[in-house]
């Protein structure tokens, strides 16, 4: 699964009710993510914020900048 994969899984996880089938969707989650090969290069902004939220999502939040 590449780092794109890895966000999506994510998002999917944080919109299930807080029940025990979150809670082992996200053990099983965080195991993938410790075992995982990371990439050599990674470019969230472009990989991520532009691939997933502006191309999939346009029209949701995706990022609060707080200060």
């Amino acid at each position: 699964m590449g780092l794109e994969g890895v966000y999506k899984e994510f998002i999917e996880i944080i919109k299930l009710p807080d029940d025990e089938n979150k809670e082992k969707a996200m053990k099983s989650f965080f195991d993938k993510l410790n075992t995982m090969q990371m990439p050599e290069y990674f470019n969230w902004a472009s990989e991520i914020f532009e691939g997933i939220h502006v191309q999939e999502r346009g029209d949701q939040t995706a990022l609060l900048w707080a200060n």
